[in-house]
């Protein structure tokens, strides 16, 4: 088992060495930013979680994972499973290793486009927010929200209360939608041209992403929130080159991870700044890949596999399903460990309690196949609006390892690029080539 640990950490290490080679060369690549994140904080940790003492986390009393009392055969499908996404994610990183940019033309910007374009998203978000919050349960959940808890227990217990009261069509997808896709990307936007009057309006944007995210009453969506905002702000103050300008973005966004992860802990649950530091490394590196075991023991073992077309999906809470005899991820826990909680787990996971291995291939081909596509169109795009996309889908990846393929176009993980590719390609005039020739006569 060790020696698949360490055959495992080798072939992962070598991902990431490719995947950051790629997104530091030229323009970058949205399918290796997705794979370098994905093997950061999931992959990587099937290396080294089956050895940590996972039951003595401070914020997780009396913790049990699977992953440590696995045999050598589960733990085999688990990376293998691994293994077919970074094999076919990594070749078609090589695809696009070959690709050139082959349209040179010139072209500039219609300015005022940008203000209407993020006046007409910032709309739609608002009248989602006024569906949930006004006509829906939202106003009530955020009133009878509190931070401050004596235990995780109680914490659980809150973010229980919240998902219980919510049903069906109240508008709560929506909101949801408008809080980490429609107003981060209406504040893109408009800061593209209008920098000095865009900070207010992407302070409103901040207040009003940020109320939903504190009604849901976890930590994530509030960090989530935090991050794209703060970056958003660092890729506006430093104006350098694209590739300056990345690593900048990169090492904001470990900071801001960090410390606002700590400072949660610490008012969420009570712990000390030690206690709450071990928690946060534990919380995004460890768990999601020790939570992914419960999957792989369960399926086919406990339950069959739930069918291919389960494969992009499966479900939180019984109360919103439509198909009732599906499981749900608090199935999955009660049968891999006896005790039922909120097992989330990777897009992986998920692949495979739909179709095993097939499902993890199928998934896999798909993900890259839509990033390819997504890639392509980006070759050429403008060098603002990609670190842009960057900076609003990187929440994403931490739902791409506790969630579905589902969940991660949900938060915008797909659905952000291509909507910036719409609006690049509708904003930009071409250039006619006497004009080129007087501007560089010039």
């Amino acid at each position: 088992m060790v020696l698949l640990s360490f055959i495992h950490f080798m072939f992962v290490i070598s991902a990431i060495y490719l995947s950051v080679k790629k997104i530091f060369k030229a323009k970058g690549s949205f399918l290796a930013f997705n794979l370098a994140g994905f093997c950061v904080l999931d992959s990587l940790g099937l290396a080294i979680a089956p050895y940590l003492p996972l039951g003595k986390i401070p914020y997780l009393p009396n913790a049990f994972f699977t992953i440590n009392y696995i045999d050598v055969e589960t733990y085999s499908r688990l990376l293998i499973a691994h293994w077919i996404f970074i094999l076919v994610s990594m070749f078609a990183v090589l695809v696009e290793s070959g690709w050139k940019n082959k349209n040179a033309d010139m072209y500039q910007f219609k300015s005022t486009y940008f203000i209407n374009i993020a006046i007409l998203i910032f709309a739609i978000g608002l009248i989602a927010y006024i569906r949930y919050f006004i006509f829906g349960p939202g106003l009530e959940l955020l009133k009878g929200t509190r931070l401050f808890f004596s235990s995780t227990i109680e914490a659980v217990a809150h973010r229980v209360e919240a998902r219980n009261l919510l049903e069906l069509r109240q508008g709560a997808y929506m909101a949801s939608i408008a809080s980490v896709v429609l107003f981060p990307l209406s504040s893109l936007v408009f800061l593209k041209d209008k920098k000095q009057k865009g900070k207010y309006f992407m302070i409103l944007c901040f207040i009003l992403s940020m109320i939903y995210a504190i009604q849901t009453r976890q930590k994530a969506p509030v960090l989530a929130i935090l991050i794209v905002y703060s970056l958003l702000i660092v890729q506006n103050l430093h104006a350098k080159h694209i590739r300056f300008q990345i690593k900048t973005v990169f090492l904001y966004f470990l900071i801001i991870t960090i410390i606002g992860g700590l400072i949660f802990y610490m008012i969420n649950f009570g712990t000390s700044p030690f206690a709450s530091l071990v928690s946060v490394f534990a919380r995004v590196f460890i768990i999601p890949s020790a939570t992914e075991t419960n999957y792989f023991v369960t399926f086919p073992a406990i339950h069959d596999f739930r069918g291919i077309y389960k494969i992009i999906n499966i479900t939180l809470l019984s109360k919103f399903q439509l198909d009732y005899s599906d499981l749900t991820i608090y199935d999955v826990a009660y049968a891999a460990t006896g005790d039922r909680f909120s097992s989330n787990a990777s897009f992986i996971a998920v692949a495979w309690s739909g179709a095993g291995y097939f499902g993890v291939f199928i998934v896999s081909i798909l993900f890259s196949l839509a990033l390819l596509v997504i890639d392509k169109k980006f070759i050429n795009i403008d060098n603002y609006f990609y670190l842009g996309t960057l900076i609003l889908t990187a929440p994403a990846l931490f739902i791409l390892v506790s969630s579905s393929i589902f969940g991660y176009i949900s938060y915008g993980g797909l659905v952000i690029p291509m909507i910036i590719i719409i609006i690049d390609r509708i904003s930009r005039v071409k250039i006619k080539s006497n004009n080129i020739n007087s501007m560089r006569g010039k």
